[in-house]
């Protein structure tokens, strides 16, 4: 098997998922890997999407999230391969859940802006995120999606957790 080292992501179990098929060398384990990651990928954009279209709310695509991890099984053959196939799959899934989170923290902190009670102009969160723009007379609230947030948990911050532990643990990347 010769698989690219970010052919499931760059995350360090994506990266450690590729290396590991490649070295297995078992073909129908790695097409059952791609095709799992594949569909639950396009599940969760699927999810995504319909936020942005307001088919789904936030608190709703949080429950469907949760749901669908907390009924996750998946078996690809081998049983490592599979419980990273989980972390890889259940890593995306936080991230939207994350997301839908601080979507919700913004409407609960819309709900409480009106003009008697705040000051003029742009009100925004911790993450400077605008909440709302506040005029003498009306209060514009910002309206926002899944994708329009980011996640401040990405490959990068995670490989950067793993090689600190690696380096307590005196391993070799």
């Amino acid at each position: 098997m010769n698989l690219d080292k970010n052919t499931f992501g760059k995350t360090p179990a994506a990266l450690y998922l590729a290396d590991y098929l490649n070295t297995l060398d078992q073909p129908l384990v790695a097409k059952r890997t791609g095709k799992i990651m594949s569909g639950f990928r396009n599940t969760i954009l699927q999810l995504a999407k319909a936020n942005d279209a307001g088919i789904l709310t936030a608190h709703n695509l949080a429950r469907v999230i949760s749901s669908m991890r907390s009924n996750l099984f998946i078996e690809v053959g081998d049983s490592l391969a599979s419980n990273l196939v989980t972390n890889i799959i259940v890593g995306e899934m936080k991230i939207l859940l994350r997301k839908s989170s601080d979507i919700r923290k913004i409407e609960i902190m819309q709900k409480k802006v009106s003009p008697s009670n705040s000051k003029i102009g742009n009100i925004t969160n911790k993450k400077g995120y605008v909440i709302a723009n506040v005029t003498e007379d009306e209060v514009n609230l910002q309206k926002y999606t899944v994708n329009e947030l980011t996640d401040e948990i990405n490959a990068d911050t995670l490989t950067e957790k793993w090689k600190i532990k690696m380096d307590k643990r005196n391993k070799t990347i």
